[in-house]
């Protein structure tokens, strides 16, 4: 017997459907698993034939083929350990269900029949919702990843036989459900902040620019004098995520494992210090997605950049101005500044204000006076 059952997997920071067919057939009992997988894939085949002695299922006799289309598309990762499973629950009549084709089922199989965390979730479960589906089967740790996707039932599942029983109507599990304005409501707890920094007025002024803007930025200056420091406080005053960025974040981080059991939402613009002997492809991630809406502060310059059109100086606040071209037709500052030995900086306090939408007016302001300074030398 035939049984199509849906899944998902991950390219790059999206997710593609899978859809995963199972056929029992007679002849030898053997597992054919086809649809380019990986080795972590194949393996799956004894992971699910020990969960499902474990899980009190019959292995299915006679030669099982197992399909997962497209098959001119690399599958990756253990995530397809439990719609392996019911399929082949469902193509050997263990199992009767007809709703196998509105639901997206991800998860590892432990040998036991418990169902593992995987990563990637919070993509696939926005795959699941642009295809229609109804819900999601997902490890009960991934559940507050996936609930994040309005209008898609998200179903925490423990073991196999869990799952095999809900899609049989024999239980009913509870969807997962969170509550977005209480996820950005949370209070940061970062251990910088920005107010702390006493002196280099200039500094702060160049960061507060280039927060407000969107700005590059680069400091200068020996050792001691405050670089990191000042570069790991700006992420404390840019403006709060919006959704639409917190969903773009945490689908990194879900991708490559970085979210905490039971996150569902991150929810605070992220800080990465790259070491400063990373190469020009490690510095941009590499063969693995590593960006997010937040600050990347690194030790490390390549050289002039080609981005680099023009260089201007402004004596009132010592900045250097680069001036980029974008590809859509708008315009951004690379701002160099300079940072002062900490012995010569003003040790007086500092009055800081967040950098939200609230005042973004003044940022702005700052801007259009910068580019007046810059304009008849561009010309």
């Amino acid at each position: 017997m035939l049984a199509r059952i849906c899944s998902a997997a991950v390219n790059g920071i999206d997710a593609f459907a899978v859809e995963v067919e199972v056929n029992c057939g007679y002849g030898e009992t053997f597992i054919a698993l086809v649809g380019l997988p990986d080795t972590a894939v194949k393996e799956s085949k004894d992971r699910v034939s020990t969960a499902l002695a474990n899980s009190g299922y019959k292995f299915p006799m006679g030669k099982t083929t197992i399909n997962l289309a497209p098959a001119d598309v690399k599958k990756e990762g253990p995530s397809f350990d439990l719609p392996i499973a019911l399929g082949m629950l469902a193509a050997s009549e263990q199992i009767e269900t007809d709703q196998l084709d509105h639901f997206v089922a991800v998860g590892e199989l432990a040998l036991t029949g418990a169902v593992r965390s995987c990563k990637g979730i919070l993509p696939i479960a926005l795959r699941a919702k642009a295809d229609g589906k109804t819900g999601i089967l997902v490890p009960v740790e991934n559940a507050a990843e996936a609930a994040v996707v309005h209008g898609l039932n998200v179903i925490p599942v423990q073991n196999l036989r869990e799952a095999a029983q809900f899609f049989e109507g024999e239980i009913r599990i509870a969807p997962t459900k969170v509550d977005l304005e209480k996820l950005f409501e949370h209070t940061s707890e970062d251990e910088h902040d920005f107010s702390e920094v006493k002196g280099q007025e200039n500094v702060k002024r160049a960061l507060e620019i280039a927060a407000a803007g969107g700005h590059n930025v680069i400091l200068i200056g020996p050792p001691g004098t405050g670089k990191s420091m000042l570069a790991k406080r700006l992420a404390t005053i840019l403006p709060p995520l919006t959704l639409d960025e917190a969903l773009e974040t945490t689908k990194i981080h879900s991708i490559v494992g970085l979210l905490k059991s039971g996150q569902a939402l991150v929810t605070q613009r992220p800080f990465r210090a790259p070491h400063h002997t990373a190469s020009d492809a490690g510095l941009l991630g590499g063969n693995s997605v590593d960006k997010a809406s937040g600050v990347i502060q690194t030790d490390y310059i390549a050289g002039p950049g080609e981005f680099m059109v023009f260089a201007a100086q402004s004596t009132r606040y010592k900045y250097n101005l680069t001036v980029r071209n974008q590809t859509d037709g708008t315009v951004k500052l690379n701002i160099i500044c300079k940072v002062e030995d900490s012995m010569n900086a003003s040790n007086g306090s500092s009055q800081w204000r967040d950098v939200t939408p609230q005042n973004m007016a003044l940022a702005t302001k700052l801007e259009t006076w910068l580019y007046e300074q810059i304009e008849p030398e561009i010309k």
